[in-house]
């Protein structure tokens, strides 16, 4: 009770406040400030999460929770919709299946996305928990778009992801992401959560600036392919990437690659990117340009960063010099 009155309080003061309201003015401001508004929304909703699950997590069932995830990687799931473009599906894009998700339902609802390529924004609020996308391969069933923040601006980085999960307990295997933008469009996201329990299984990422924001709480990512150019793996969760393909693209001009760049900003917190048994190399447009456009396993976002790459194969694309 003391917590929501606590978080009540708050929103009347940000509502009240003169300057944030001299903020809104600005399209600029406004948008940074929405961006703001969603994050903070999603923080509350991590608190009362965690509160709730103080007394709720039984170790007794750890058995129960393996078991599902056997069942999951199996690939022995009955989906619950069906979308597909040539129309032997339910509906013809996944904006129009999620709108079936129960809300916070504890049960996994499951969406075979069929082959073919889908230009839309999808995104997953927070009431939408324990959906799991089933494409048909990573380079069959692509989801797709080019928000980016050079022609869509006063849109932020937050805003330009192709598909943006903030309900916990996403999975997804056998599936594209991308973003098209190419390197004029800086900022372009092909995969952000901001969500807790995700996991990744044979799934594509491919982008350029900002291609994946794995933004906070813990991810498991493995069998992937992530390719970019500046940043291409960021954000401040405790992800890792297991036996995963790592790509750097050919960057914009009087660009240098990033790897990855962590957002760790706090000593409390028990963030990090790790890349376990992965392999670092460069896609066939970047090798002739290696030498002048350099590439960096990272560099930090933020103060405390902290990157882990452990048992992985690197060509010879990176700057041993290091930054």
């Amino acid at each position: 009770m003391s917590f929501q009155v606590a978080i009540e309080e708050i929103r009347k003061v940000l509502a009240n406040s003169a300057t944030i309201q001299d903020l809104n003015k600005d399209d600029n401001n406004k948008a940074a400030l929405k961006v703001c508004k969603e994050v903070l929304d999603l923080s509350i909703a991590d608190l009362q999460l965690s509160f709730d699950k103080l007394g709720g997590y039984e170790m007794s069932k750890i058995g129960d929770y393996i078991l599902n995830l056997r069942v999951w990687l199996s690939g022995g799931v009955t989906p619950n919709v069906v979308v597909a473009k040539d129309g032997s599906g339910k509906y013809d894009t996944i904006t129009k299946a999620l709108a079936e998700v129960p809300p916070k339902s504890p049960n996994r609802f499951i969406i075979h996305i069929k082959a073919g390529t889908y230009k839309e924004q999808v995104l997953l609020p927070k009431e939408m928990t324990n959906v799991m996308l089933i494409g048909d391969g990573p380079t069959k069933t692509i989801i797709t778009n080019d928000l980016n923040c050079i022609r869509d601006h006063p849109l932020k980085t937050f805003g330009t992801a192709t598909v943006g999960v903030d309900g916990d307990g996403f999975m997804a295997r056998d599936i594209g992401f991308e973003n098209t933008a190419g390197p004029p469009g800086h900022q372009a996201v092909a995969f952000r959560e901001t969500c807790d329990m995700v996991i990744m299984f044979n799934c594509h990422f491919n982008g350029y600036q900002d291609t994946l924001y794995a933004h906070k709480q813990k991810q498991f990512y493995r069998d992937c392919l992530i390719s970019g150019t500046v940043d291409f793996i960021f954000g401040d969760a405790a992800s890792i990437f297991q036996n995963c393909l790592i790509i750097a693209r050919k960057p914009g001009e009087n660009q240098n690659n990033m790897i990855t760049a962590h957002g760790r900003k706090f000593p409390y917190t028990h963030s990090a990117i790790v890349l376990q048994n992965c392999t670092i190399s460069g896609a066939p447009d970047y090798l002739p340009v290696k030498d002048k456009s350099k590439t960096y396993l990272g560099r930090p976002w933020k103060a405390l960063a902290r990157t882990i790459i452990m048992q992985s194969n690197i060509d010879d694309i990176i700057t041993p010099e290091g930054l």
